[in-house]
C-alpha cells in the first residue's frame, strides 16, 4: 500500500484538528504532523492523534535544513520528538544527515519511534547489521536547491542501518527527467533491492508532479499533499483532493496506463481535467497528467527516457506550446498525411515501443471556424486569413485554412520561421509589427499572448478589430481573453480556444482509444 499522507504544519491544536478532519474527508490515509513551527502544548495533539485511530500518523519536527522552522539545536529537537511521538505508534521521520552524526541521536530518536534497539546498528555506508530491529522510522534527505545526484547511495545506506522502515528522498529536479531517477529508485525498491525498506521518493516543484502521482503506480511507501492548495508543505506538492479528485488516486495500480500534457507553460491546461473524467466515465485504468517540459532539449532526454522503460506503461500525450514540431521530428513516425505536411503534432502515442505523431488542431481550427459562422467547407475559399504566429499551432491553422482555398498571411516576430511556413503553404509572410495593417476577413491569434497568467495582454490593439469577419483566439485560458472582450466591443464576431480544445481533445482522445 502506498499512504497518501497529508502535511499540516501545526500552528494551534484548533487549527490541527480542523486539518485533520478535511484531509481524512478528502480521502488521506493518514496525516504528517509538522510540529516544529509549533511551540504550544504536546498534550492537545497527542490527544487529537488518539481521537483519530484510523489514520497513519507521522510525526516531523524538520530542520531548517532540511526545510523546516525548528529553531533549536538538534537534542531539542529529538526531545521534542519523543514528548510528542512516544508511545503513540506513530510514525517518526528525521534527518539521516543529523541520525548518522551520534549513536546518542540514534538511541533518542528511537525512543520516538517505539523502542531502543538491542545495539546501535548503525553501519553507515557499508556492512549490515540485521539483528538491529526496524522500528516505526522514516529516514528522511532533502535538496531544496539542487538534483540530489547520490539518492540510491543515500537509500542503501538508510537500508544497511537495519532501523528504519522506510527511506523518503526528495530533491528539486534539474528539468522533468530528474524523475526517472525516483522512478527507478521505487522499481528497485518494490523488487527488493533494499531489502524490506520502503521508498518514498519524490522530486519537487511543478516538474515533478508526476513522481508524486505515479508514486502509487510503482509502490511507493507514501505520497504526501497538502490539505488544500494554499497550504502545500513543498514546492510543487498536490492537495488531497487534487489527487483523490482529479486524479483519481485510488484508482491507480500497477496495471495503471500514463497519459499527459507536455508543454511549458502547463499548469493552465485544462487537458488533466478533459481526460481523467473521461478515464473515469469510460472505465479506463489510466491517468492523465500536467508534464512541464522545458525547451533546449529537454523534450527528447525525456522521451528518450521514456522509451527506456516500457514499465511506465505510456500510452500517449497531448503536446502543446513550444513543442509541436519537436514533437513530430522526435516520433518514429507520422500517422498521417496531414501530420506529414502540417510538419508539427500535438498528439504522441506509443504503440508496440514505437511512438506515432498525430496533429488533431488542423481539423479542430476548422470545425470551429465553420460552426461559430456556419459556413459549409466551400465556404472557405477565397477568404483572407491573417495568422498571428509561427509556431506548431500556427502552422496547423495556416495547413488548414490553404487546403480549404483561404489566401493565408503570416504575421510573426521570427521572420525566418515565418517565411518558410508561408513557402510550405502558398502563402505570404510579414513582420510582427506589419499586423497594425492587416485587414483579413479572418484574424487568427495563433500565440500565447494573452494567456493566463498575462491575461491583460492582448496581440492587436481594439481599433484594428472592427470589419472582421472572425476575430479567433486559439487561447482559452481564460475563456474570455482580452482579445475577445475587445473584439466584442467593436462588434465584431469572436471565437475563443475553448469549442477548438474540446474538438481537438475529443480527436485525441479517439487515437489514445
Amino acid at each position: 500500500m502506498t499512504y497518501l499522507i497529508a502535511s499540516i504544519p501545526v500552528q494551534n491544536v484548533e487549527a490541527a484538528a480542523e486539518a485533520v478532519r478535511r484531509a481524512a474527508q478528502a480521502g488521506a490515509d493518514g496525516v504528517e504532523l509538522r510540529i516544529d513551527g509549533y511551540d504550544g502544548d504536546i498534550g492537545g495533539l497527542r490527544r487529537l492523534m488518539a481521537e483519530h485511530p484510523g489514520l497513519t500518523w507521522v510525526v516531523t519536527c524538520r530542520s531548517a535544513d532540511e526545510g523546516g522552522q525548528y529553531p533549536g539545536d538538534t537534542m531539542q529537537r529529538v526531545s521534542r520528538l519523543i514528548e510528542m511521538a512516544r508511545g503513540t505508534g506513530a510514525w517518526v521521520d528525521f534527518e539521516l544527515t543529523d541520525w548518522e552524526r551520534s549513536a546518542n541521536i540514534r538511541q533518542k530518536v528511537l525512543l520516538a519511534a517505539g523502542g531502543v534497539a538491542e545495539q546501535d546498528g548503525h553501519a553507515g555506508a557499508t556492512g549490515k547489521t540485521p539483528e538491529a530491529p526496524r522500528r516505526r522510522l522514516i529516514l528522511s534527505a532533502h535538496e531544496f536547491q539542487r538534483s540530489m545526484t547520490d539518492a540510491r547511495s543515500r537509500v542503501e545506506r538508510i537500508s544497511a542501518g537495519g532501523h528504519a522502515a522506510a527511506a523518503k528522498v526528495a530533491w528539486m529536479p534539474a528539468d522533468i527527467s530528474d524523475n526517472f531517477a525516483a522512478f527507478d529508485l521505487l522499481r528497485d525498491a518494490a523488487a527488493g533491492a533494499f531489502g524490506d525498506l520502503r521508498v518514498t521518493a519524490i522530486c519537487m516543484s511543478e516538474e515533478g508532479v508526476l513522481s508524486r502521482v505515479l508514486a502509487r503506480k510503482l509502490g511507493a511507501f507514501a505520497t504526501y499533499a497538502g490539505v488544500d492548495a494554499a497550504s502545500a508543505t513543498a514546492p510543487g506538492q498536490l492537495s488531497v483532493p487534487e489527487l483523490c479528485g482529479l486524479y483519481r488516486w485510488g484508482r491507480i495500480d500497477a496495471s495503471t496506463r500514463f497519459y499527459g500534457v507536455i508543454g511549458d507553460p502547463v499548469a493552465h491546461s485544462q487537458s488533466p481535467a478533459f481526460f481523467n473524467a473521461r478515464f473515469e466515465a469510460d472505465g479506463v485504468n489510466a491517468v492523465y497528467l500536467p508534464l512541464r517540459v522545458r525547451g533546449g532539449d529537454a523534450l527528447r532526454r525525456f522521451i528518450e527516457g521514456l522509451r527506456r522503460r516500457p514499465w511506465l506503461d505510456v500510452g500517449g500525450f497531448s503536446v502543446t506550446i513550444p513543442h509541436k514540431e519537436a514533437a513530430l521530428a522526435l516520433a518514429d513516425e507520422a500517422g498521417d498525411a496531414l501530420t506529414r505536411r502540417i510538419g508539427a503534432a500535438n498528439t504522441l502515442v506509443w504503440r508496440d515501443g514505437r511512438v506515432v505523431a498525430y496533429n488533431t488542431d488542423a481539423a479542430a481550427a476548422l470545425d470551429s471556424i465553420a460552426a461559430r459562422m456556419n459556413w459549409l467547407p466551400e465556404d472557405f475559399h477565397g477568404v483572407t486569413a491573417d495568422v498571428l504566429g509561427c509556431g506548431g499551432a500556427a502552422r496547423a491553422v495556416v495547413a488548414a485554412l490553404a487546403d480549404r482555398g483561404c489566401r493565408v498571411r503570416i504575421y510573426a516576430r521570427d521572420g525566418r520561421r515565418a517565411s518558410a511556413l508561408a513557402k510550405d503553404f502558398d502563402g505570404e509572410a510579414f513582420g510582427w509589427e506589419q499586423r497594425l495593417r492587416s485587414d483579413g476577413q479572418l484574424l487568427i491569434n495563433a500565440t500565447r499572448v494573452g494567456m493566463t497568467p498575462d491575461e491583460h495582454d492582448t496581440p492587436m490593439p481594439p481599433d484594428a478589430l472592427a470589419g472582421r469577419t472572425l476575430v479567433f483566439d486559439l487561447v482559452y485560458t481564460p475563456p474570455e481573453t482580452r482579445l475577445i472582450r475587445e473584439t466584442a466591443a467593436a462588434g465584431a464576431p469572436a471565437l475563443g480556444g475553448l469549442d477548438m480544445f474540446q474538438r481537438q481533445a475529443e480527436a485525441q482522445y479517439a487515437i489514445f482509444s
